[in-house]
């Protein structure tokens, strides 16, 4: 990985925003936030910078799409989303946009451009170096390209291209996956489904923590088993409270942040040129 990642190393078509790793120190971690359907990436840059985690350089990323001004919420814009189209959702209890429409833009513009081209073809990232962390119809992004990264990894293996970071299995394991309240869609379930990871009976190795509300929350058991089928490791946490908002207290972030100390690398006390994995 570059000592150095700063914005002009990243395709210029993406809106982003980079916090640098704390104390000034090398990167052994990127983390990619993902913000919710009809907000933008200010918040999670905020967050980031709020988080301070060790050894890793965080890049907040604008969805690709505007919301239609009708759906847009208030506050300070831009309004944004991750999905292929805009669909009416007319249920009372939810959203008034469908959250899951396709994620075939946002997985070109988040695997091919951000991670393929930018972060491992001008940086040197390793896909295991890389975590996400998404919230709503963010988190469903992140999930789906997590998977699509492992599922192009597959099927170059498949192909003979495979590299030293394919995994034997043909999976490229990426550091992990935070979703709140973002639930793996059905288009990125049917895409595993129809991919060689699936087809040679494997899983995706990348683990995955999802967090929600014990109540009205779109965590649903039935959400949680279809996760199941395309990851090999997957922890819920359900939150004491209704709904699937953002982290409210210390209690409900310490999940997030054990998953992290997990999965983040480090070279703290390390010799020269180790890595803690």
């Amino acid at each position: 990985m570059k000592t150095l990642i700063i914005e002009k190393d990243l395709p210029s078509s993406l809106t982003i925003t980079i916090i640098p790793s704390p104390q000034s120190k090398t990167p052994q971690n990127i983390l990619l936030l993902l913000h919710g359907l009809g907000d933008n990436h200010n918040p999670f840059a905020t967050l980031a910078r709020q988080m301070q985690l060790p050894e890793t350089l965080a890049i907040a990323i604008l969805a690709p799409s505007p919301l239609p001004a009708m759906f847009a919420p208030g506050g300070p814009g831009p309004h944004n989303h991750w999905c292929d189209d805009v669909l009416f959702d007319p249920s009372p209890s939810g959203p008034p946009v469908e959250l899951d429409a396709g994620f075939g833009r946002a997985r070109g513009m988040l695997v091919d451009e951000l991670v393929g081209r930018g972060l491992r073809g001008e940086c040197g990232v390793r896909e295991r170096e890389v975590m996400w962390f998404g919230f709503g119809q963010g988190g469903m992004a992140a999930l789906d390209a997590a998977v699509a990264v492992e599922v192009a990894a597959a099927e170059k293996e498949k192909g003979g291209g495979g590299d030293a970071d394919t995994s034997a299995s043909g999976n490229a394991e990426m550091g992990g996956v935070i979703t709140i309240g973002g639930p793996l869609s059905s288009s990125t379930f049917h895409y595993f489904h129809a991919s060689e990871v699936r087809r040679s009976g494997k899983r995706c190795r990348t683990p995955v923590l999802i967090c929600g509300g014990n109540r009205e929350s779109a965590v649903t058991s039935e959400k949680v088993n279809r996760l199941k089928e395309v990851f090999e490791s997957v922890e819920v946490v359900k939150w004491d409270r209704k709904g699937d908002g953002m982290m409210k207290s210390r209690e409900e972030m310490m999940p997030i942040m054990r998953f992290l100390g997990k999965r983040l690398r480090s070279r703290a006390g390390m010799p020269e040129g180790g890595v803690e994995v």
